[in-house]
């Protein structure tokens, strides 16, 4: 049998196929009263990788087959080594991910938010992280695999509950109120009326104030039906809660979108604030930026600070915020609030 597939943008999508296919084909089959199992051996051929003919993508297709039986059988390979262990590898990952969910392997570590008017810590941004039996695994390696296997919601929904619930923590023992910002998944926004009621009930559960929860969303997840976007940002500002749009400058980025749009702060992107003492396009861009949110009233904040020279040109430029290396790297709940606690100190004894 012989199975195209086309509009093909990234191989996780044959990855995801071809696993599902399997997965179906196993099933058991009633055949007079007993049951039959059937398991197949799958090659996979990439065009124009392997070749741009139907005749040699069948051939390559046919020996990848032939891997497949020699493997072991019951599987799939793809005809290059590479193609093949970058599938194998996000299939693994996405197994692994199946346990992680299941015995909670997750962690939220916390990047202070630094205003830049006063220097003190005024939010703080909860960031993901798997813990992988003593081995931290980025994000960015592992949430593109949970959006397009499912896992998203699960792990979102963790996400939410467990920041939420952090946030009532800081916002009691800390002497200053905080702003908890929490990044959404695309499956999170798309899905509004679940996220809305999950937050309501968490606000509720913990008795956190709303005005110390932020939600930071990406550009791209802002494209679509202009109406309806609008109505679900408004219902979630209609809660307290502010909005944050994150690695502003990187996505979509239309003026005439963002005006409409009920947001509060924009978050300049880190590839723009690396090079801001080098690169002239990079610090006009920045620049940019920060007068677009001054002249939209929105309030806006530097990502991936970590020199004196990028925090004082953000200062000398107007914008309100910062978080990086140069104040704090990501740290688990207890060790900011410790180290919180240390900044403080020094603040008030004025070194």
């Amino acid at each position: 049998f012989i199975v195209v597939l086309s509009s093909v943008k990234d191989i996780k999508e044959v990855v995801y196929f071809a696993e599902n296919l399997l997965a179906q084909i196993r099933l058991p089959i009633e055949i007079e009263g007993g049951a039959v199992s059937v398991t197949t051996s799958m090659g996979v051929s990439l065009c124009p990788m392997d070749g741009d003919e139907g005749d040699d993508l069948l051939r390559c297709a046919d020996l990848a087959m032939y891997h497949a039986k020699a493997e072991g059988r019951n599987n799939f390979q793809f005809y290059t080594r590479e193609m093949n262990e970058k599938a194998l590898a996000q299939l693994d990952i996405e197994k692994r991910l199946k346990v992680a969910i299941q015995k909670n392997c997750f962690e939220l570590h916390y990047q202070p938010q630094i205003d830049m008017a006063t220097g003190l810590v005024k939010g703080v941004e909860a960031l993901i992280r798997w813990n992988d039996e003593g081995t931290y695994i980025s994000p960015e390696k592992f949430i593109p695999i949970a959006e397009e296997s499912g896992l998203m919601e699960q792990i979102g929904k963790w996400v939410i509950i467990q920041a939420i619930s952090d946030a009532e923590k800081l916002n009691k023992v800390l002497p200053n109120s905080l702003t908890v910002a929490i990044n959404l998944s695309a499956s999170q926004f798309r899905d509004s009326d679940k996220l809305i009621q999950l937050i309501v009930d968490q606000l509720k559960y913990t008795g956190l104030n709303p005005d110390k929860i932020e939600l930071e969303l990406t550009e791209s997840m802002l494209i679509g039906d202009l109406d309806l976007v609008v109505d679900t940002l408004n219902a979630i500002r209609a809660l307290g809660i502010t909005l944050a749009i994150d690695d502003f400058g990187t996505g979509y980025s239309s003026m005439s979108y963002l005006k409409n749009l009920p947001i509060d702060t924009l978050k300049i992107d880190r590839s723009f604030i690396s090079d801001i003492g080098v690169d002239a396009s990079d610090a006009a861009i920045t620049v940019a930026i920060i007068t677009l949110a001054n002249e939209l009233n929105m309030s806006v904040l530097a990502e991936g600070v970590e020199t004196q020279d990028q925090m004082e040109f953000l200062e000398e430029h107007g914008c309100s915020a910062y978080q990086g290396y140069f104040y704090s790297k990501p740290l688990p709940l207890l060790a900011f609030c410790e180290y919180y606690e240390k900044q403080r100190e020094s603040t008030s004894q004025g070194y």
